[in-house]
This record gives C-alpha cells, structure tokens and sequence, in this order.
C-alpha cells in the first residue's frame, strides 16, 4: 500500500512498493541528511565519500586509473651489435581497463658506449614497434636518442615519456629496444665498462613505468 506524504507547500511525496513476494528492509540513518536519488540532479558531494571507492568507468577524464612499475638494477654489456636490439630481462605489463584509456610511458636509466657516439631507442609493445606517424623510416627513425662520451667511468642519464593509445582491454608488455648510432660499439646499460664497483662507477637502478589515463 503506497504511503502518501503531504508537504506544506501544497505538494505531496508518495511512498511506493513494487509487487512482490519477499520482504525488504531498508534502514534509514539516525541524522540529519538528503536522500539522494537518480532523479537528483544536483549529485553528491565527495566529502560525503567515505568508504569505497568510485568505478575507474566514472573516473573524470585525465584521472589515473592505475600504474604499473618495472625495475632493473643490474649491469649489461652488449658487444659489437648493429641493428636493433632488445634489452633483456627488463618489461613492463599493464592491462587497460577501457579500451578508450591511454597509457602514459615513462623511463630513466644510464648508459654509457666506448666511444663518442649516440644510441637511439625504440618503445615496443606486444613485440610490435610503437607507431611514430606517416613516412616514417622501420629500420632508422627512433622514439628517442641518448648521447655518450668515450669513457671507462661516466655514465649518462636518460628520461623519457610516450603516449600510447593500445586501444584495448587485453594484456600489454612494453619493452625497449636499442641502437647504436655506429656499428661496432659496445654498449653498457646501467653501468659503464668500468666494472671496479667504485662509488663513481655505481650501478644504476633503471625504471619503467606504465599509467593507465582516464579519457
């Protein structure tokens, strides 16, 4: 039986039950309040948010729905190559909750070579080059470039971001390639061909970072 509520404005709120054969109860808290419905159309306000959290699906655009994180704190030494190479042992995984999400890429480590050259590097995913654009060269053009000095003991910083829109909800790995700007080099990765363990010779710890972004 419908409970009808009259107001002192004239209007009236009406108190109703759908047909069924179950029992329901429904608590009401012992404050001072508004009951929010799908009608209201002036919302909630988040401070009220206590408990939980909101469904990455109502996250306002911009908003960072998850990272994911991979270190590597070993040295490598990669001796004579030409041509692309991948840097072992070091990826990142990250599976996007809507396939309308970017993810926002992110490295730094150090490098050195033994000589004064430059080594480029390439994201790849899922074993597939990252798109640069239109007219772009698969065996020359990379996403970013990192210089060195002919040394035993000088390591050089490297940072870099990528937008990448995968499109997809399905599993994601992430890796990096490189290549030496001239055959013939050998390059060092965290570390320098100076492998003493001397304070100015340390190990660098080198990371990967994955942020799933809200469109």
């Amino acid at each position: 039986m419908p409970i009808k509520l009259n107001s002192t404005g004239g209007g009236s709120v009406t108190l109703d039950i759908p047909a069924t054969g179950s029992t329901f109860t429904h608590t009401f808290p012992a404050e001072t309040g508004t009951v929010i419905t799908t009608g209201t159309s002036s919302g909630i306000s988040a401070s009220a948010l206590t408990t939980g959290r909101a469904p990455t699906s109502a996250m306002p655009a911009g908003s960072i729905i998850q990272v994911q994180q991979a270190t590597y704190n070993t040295r490598q030494v990669y001796g004579n190559y030409d041509g692309w190479q991948v840097i072992s042992g070091w990826s990142l995984s990250i599976t996007p909750s809507s396939s309308s999400s970017k993810i926002l890429l992110s490295c730094h480590f150090a490098h050195s070579t033994n000589g004064d050259t430059s080594t480029a590097f390439r994201w790849v995913r899922n074993g597939s080059y990252l798109s640069y654009g239109t007219g772009y060269d698969t065996n020359r053009d990379a996403h970013f470039k990192g210089a060195c000095t002919n040394s035993a003991y000088w390591q050089f910083m490297v940072s870099h971001e990528l937008l990448d829109s995968p499109a997809t909800t399905s599993a994601l790995t992430y890796q990096l390639y490189f290549r030496p700007y001239d055959g013939g080099r050998t390059w060092y990765f965290n570390g320098c061909s100076d492998s003493s363990g001397n304070a100015d010779r340390a190990y660098c710890i080198a990371t990967m970072t994955a942020k799933e972004i809200a469109q």
